[in-house]
């Protein structure tokens, strides 16, 4: 079955909704903000817990994200994992997106999406100038020049267009 056609009644993906040429894995995101309800994505070790997590889903009737680990896909290969987990998700009667979290290897992420996994994560907290892994200084400091760059030119254009208060600013 076609991927952009593995759905349930009870949790249809119009194709109004495909982002990114039909990506199954936003559509799945985009669905469960929509609707303001959650989308399990489970961390799978091999086929067993692959068809365990999609039996799961199936059961509820919710679509799932399967996400193995970095080192899972290179102890079993792109191609293969693929493989197997398309098998899985073919016969499978909810949406299952498969994803690669955390990446740090640009290759290994290349491999991944030239082979047709619907998402990768790139995971570049392992760089310098990064706060707890969480928080690039470099960018965050170029956010800031921008924010007192472009807030007041977006104002003045607003006040100059619609109209309205005046911007006033201080420092």
């Amino acid at each position: 079955m076609p991927q952009g056609e593995r759905e349930t009644a009870a949790f249809r993906l119009p194709e109004s909704e495909a982002v990114m040429n039909g990506n199954l894995f936003v559509r799945v995101l985009r669905r469960a903000r929509e609707s303001s309800t959650a989308c399990a994505s489970i961390n799978i070790l091999n086929y067993n817990t692959a068809r365990a997590v999609i039996h799961a889903a199936e059961r509820a009737g919710r679509p799932v994200i399967l996400q193995p680990s970095v080192g899972t896909v290179r102890r079993y290969g792109v191609s293969e994992m693929f493989r197997m987990i398309d098998g899985l998700r073919s016969a499978a009667s909810v949406p299952v997106a498969l994803h690669l979290d955390h990446c740090r290897d640009e290759e290994l992420a290349r491999a991944c999406a030239d082979a047709g996994w619907d998402a990768v994560m790139m995971d570049y907290s392992a760089l310098p100038l990064h706060l707890y892994g969480q928080v690039c200084l470099p960018f965050s400091l170029a956010w800031w020049v921008l924010c007192f760059a472009f807030i007041p030119v977006f104002d003045w254009l607003r006040w100059a267009v619609i109209g309205g208060e005046k911007p006033k600013y201080y420092i």
